[in-house]
């Protein structure tokens, strides 16, 4: 959640676009604009950030909770991929590995290390990412092993 304090003579209309640039890069689902005068949030559904007006600061705790319900799907992919669920590695990759600022640490049966990697994609059962900031490399399903973490 990224939450952007301005002065109170500030139009939030003139930081939409600050702000959602700032939801996108750092992969957060909820934001809020505030001036005193005015609270905007911008809620993440289907990969679009959409505002909405809040009356006040009171109705940010639901948006949050409302949020941490989504958060607890996440955990249980997590929890399958970290058993081996290449299915579940696929779902937390095109929701937390399309950026650079988060790091995804896995394990393929082929490698003793685990592998950090970024800027994943995946088509099919084939898996393309950059490798350690450097190298961009892919992996088939098969190769897979196991999630070990998720940084962001």
């Amino acid at each position: 959640m990224i939450v952007e304090v301005k002065r109170e003579e500030e139009d939030l209309q003139n930081h939409e676009e600050q702000i959602e640039r700032y939801l996108k890069k750092s992969g957060s689902e909820i934001g809020i604009l505030y001036n005193y005068h005015e609270i905007i949030a911008y809620t993440k559904k289907d990969a679009v950030f959409t505002s909405n007006y809040l009356n006040s600061l009171k109705d940010v705790p639901p948006l949050i909770l409302q949020n941490s319900n989504k958060l607890e799907k996440d955990i249980l992919e997590f929890e399958k991929a970290v058993n081996g669920s290449f299915d579940s590695f696929i779902y937390l990759i095109k929701k937390y590995g399309e950026y650079k600022l988060n790091t995804i640490i896995f394990r393929l049966k082929s490698e003793q290390l685990p592998v950090l990697g970024a800027f994943f994609e995946s088509q099919d059962y084939q898996v393309n990412y950059l490798r350690n900031g450097k190298m961009r490399q892919s992996f088939n399903f098969q190769d897979f092993e196991k999630l070990v973490s998720i940084i962001y």
